[in-house]
This record gives structure tokens, C-alpha cells and sequence, in this order.
């Protein structure tokens, strides 16, 4: 429910494993990530609309949450912990 959501962001909390849903960029079409800079003149939804920034978005911001419950910081919150080179 936390990764995958509805149309309207509402989490998708009746999810059980084998269900079928929708991967990311069916719904975040622009294949690309939009910088920083470019970014900040981007409403938070046209900024979604790209695959890499909504990802980033939703994945660091539960990552964070993760890590401050745990009180450890097992998930990765920076880019060269996921982005392994």
C-alpha cells in the first residue's frame, strides 16, 4: 500500500502477494528524471509525471520514515546506496 497507489495517491492497503498491479511507468510515463533546477518550476504532480523524480519521491520519503522507526538506517536514503556503480 505504501509503493503502490491509486489514482489519487490514496494507498493501496488490500494488497496481497500475487495480486496483479500496475508497474510505475504505466502511470509516470516520461521515462526520464527531471533535475533540480528544472524541477522546482514543476508543479508536484507535472513532477511525478516523470518515472525517476515520483519513484525518488515515494521511495526516499518511506525510506527516511523506515529508517527513523527502526532507529537504524538499513534503508537506503541516498542516491550511490540504490545507484550502485
Amino acid at each position: 500500500g505504501e509503493c503502490h497507489h491509486d489514482q489519487n495517491n490514496k494507498p493501496r492497503r488490500n494488497l496481497k502477494a500475487g495480486m496483479e498491479v500496475k508497474k510505475c511507468i504505466e502511470c509516470h510515463k516520461t521515462p526520464k528524471h527531471v533535475a533540480a533546477k528544472k524541477a522546482k518550476k514543476l508543479s508536484k504532480k507535472k513532477q511525478r509525471q516523470y518515472h525517476a523524480n515520483a519513484l525518488h519521491e515515494n521511495c526516499k520519503e518511506c525510506h527516511k520514515k523506515i529508517n527513523k522507526t527502526t532507529k537504524k538506517k538499513t534503508a537506503p536514503t541516498t542516491c550511490k546506496k540504490c545507484h550502485r556503480a
